[in-house]
């Protein structure tokens, strides 16, 4: 009987020191929880504004590749429309004869000059 009185008592000190450490690891547990469930809540709340700037950004995209295109396409009417007078701009730039056209501005600054002096001595 006394064998089985300090089996009993063993037992009740091996149970006590159990309960004891299963609050312990749910105490812990908890805190554990406590701790990160606000910061995951917190990362999740980053989460979602980032992808709320997300679809923004994508939508601002879309509107901006839309006008892009728009824009290529009044350009390439333009050209298309203007494309005879563009030609004929081009060639006649082209027909330019730079060399005289040089000269001429020689010639016409040595005209002016004498003028300019003369006009100079009146101020």
């Amino acid at each position: 009987m006394d064998q089985l009185l300090a089996d009993s008592k063993k037992r009740t000190i091996y149970a006590r020191i159990t309960a004891c450490m299963a609050v312990g690891i749910f105490l812990a547990a908890a805190a554990a929880f406590l701790a990160v469930v606000p910061k995951a809540l917190h990362i999740l709340e980053d989460a979602e504004q980032m992808l709320a700037s997300a679809e923004t950004a994508v939508t601002q995209i879309s509107a901006m590749s839309e006008s892009i295109t728009a824009t290529s396409t009044n350009v390439n009417t333009f050209i298309t429309d203007n494309s005879q007078m563009l030609t004929d701009a081009v060639t006649n730039m082209n027909s330019i004869d730079y060399d005289k056209l040089n000269q001429a501005i020689t010639d016409l600054q040595t005209a002016v000059e004498p003028f300019a002096n003369f006009m100079s001595r009146f101020k």
